[in-house]
């Protein structure tokens, strides 16, 4: 019986491993950006605010923390977006 044993070369981890700092790259920027619009320009608030928070924001706020407390107490995550995305739309 044959076999054959393949390992990953350093490119592949290279890539992952760039692909994982664009990642995080693009998400720290994010949030700097999110973070500095609120801070100071108060037009961009409201903006950011109807942008990121969809619908009705007291309804969407309590949403998100039910869906926080469904996955803190173990449901399946498909289960817990459904519910979020019901109780959204």
């Amino acid at each position: 019986m044959a076999y054959r044993i393949i390992y990953e070369s350093e490119k592949d981890q290279m890539e992952r491993s760039s692909n994982c700092r664009r990642f995080l790259l693009t998400v720290c920027f994010f949030l700097c950006f999110v973070w500095s619009a609120a801070k100071f320009w108060p037009e961009g608030r409201e903006l950011l605010r109807i942008l990121l928070i969809p619908g009705d924001p007291d309804m969407t706020l309590e949403a998100i923390e039910v869906f926080a407390q469904e996955l803190g107490c173990g449901y399946p995550i498909k289960d817990a977006v459904q519910n979020f995305f019901d109780a959204v739309l």
